[in-house]
């Protein structure tokens, strides 16, 4: 949905005459807020709606300056937006949409993302499980297989890492995670022999696993060239 139909719709006043990329520019009246929107060219190239204004009240006064791209989702995204931009003022004049605005803030692309983020697999182990692992786990590196992969696996309670020679599990704490996630055996010699952090934390977020500190690239199984002979078979149970 283009801004500029909802700006429209919420009453902003059209401003003609005004430095911008393309006319017209908008105005809305809060009383102690006099907020424009105007089209202009971002410092990343990119065409932004930039929202401006003061905002003043008996103690007090401040600068807005925000940016909301020139498409949205939704109506309700883009009143999100403008709520969004002048979130630390408290208009004169009532606005009932600013404040269906604020309660639609979920929709914002950065809390959705937040949201996500705060979703995302992930479990933590005690340290001094791990610890043990790690030392195991880098013992094989040394014969392991670009074919060989090794599997994470998380039922609420137990960790479970799978190699094509050993399987270990760690109690751990977390919400237990819907699929199991693989990595390529031989990108673990990128593991600390050390462990600092405590607990140790194992994340999955963008293609990639996080266990403390490092990031790992998952990868699909099926797509690693296998040695001929040798099957790979990460859907194997677990025992």
């Amino acid at each position: 949905m283009q801004a500029r139909d909802i700006f429209e719709k919420l009453g902003f006043e059209k401003i003609w005459g005004t430095a911008t990329d393309q006319e017209p520019a908008y105005r809305y009246d809060f009383g102690n807020i006099q907020l424009t929107a105007t089209q202009v060219t971002n410092l990343h190239f990119k065409a932004v709606f930039l929202l401006g204004g003061v905002a003043r009240d008996e103690r007090s006064g401040g600068m807005i300056d925000f940016q909301m791209p020139l498409e949205v989702e939704s109506f309700e995204q883009g009143v999100a937006f403008i709520a969004y931009a002048i979130r630390d003022f408290s208009p004169q004049k009532p606005t009932p949409w600013l404040e269906q605005g604020r309660q639609c803030a979920e929709l914002l692309p950065w809390v959705r993302e937040m949201r996500m983020y705060e979703g995302r697999p992930h479990c933590s182990v005690d340290w001094e499980y791990f610890r043990v692992t790690v030392q195991k786990l880098r013992e094989q590196l040394s014969s392991a297989d670009p074919s060989e992969v090794v599997s994470f696996e998380f039922d609420g309670e137990v960790l479970r890492i799978k190699t094509p020679h050993a399987l270990f599990a760690m109690p751990a704490r977390g919400v237990r995670w819907d699929q199991r996630y693989f990595l390529q055996m031989s990108k673990l010699d990128f593991l600390p022999k050390r462990i600092t952090h405590r607990p140790v934390s194992f994340s999955i977020w963008e293609g990639k696993i996080c266990i403390g500190s490092r990031l790992f690239p998952l990868v699909n199984p099926d797509s690693l060239p296998h040695r001929e002979g040798v099957a790979v078979k990460p859907k194997a149970d677990f025992a």
